[in-house]
């Protein structure tokens, strides 16, 4: 999920993303490596709750990118 976010955001222009949803995805990576460091340090964590608003986000960027 991280490395399909990060491609992404890694291309902008290819993609026809804002400034503002190529940040919406860098706070969704970052969102999901918090909650993986907290999982690895043993705290309880509910990354589904992150997935899903991540997986929700991604979803109305991808409509609004003009497919061929």
């Amino acid at each position: 999920m991280i490395s399909l976010l990060r491609g992404i955001a890694s291309n902008p222009s290819r993609h026809h993303l804002t400034t503002d949803e190529v940040q919406a995805i860098q706070t969704c990576i970052d969102n999901l490596e918090a909650d993986e460091r907290r999982k690895k340090l043993g705290e309880s964590v509910n990354i589904t709750k992150t997935i899903v608003s991540a997986v929700r986000m991604l979803q109305e960027i991808l409509q609004e990118i003009p497919w061929p």
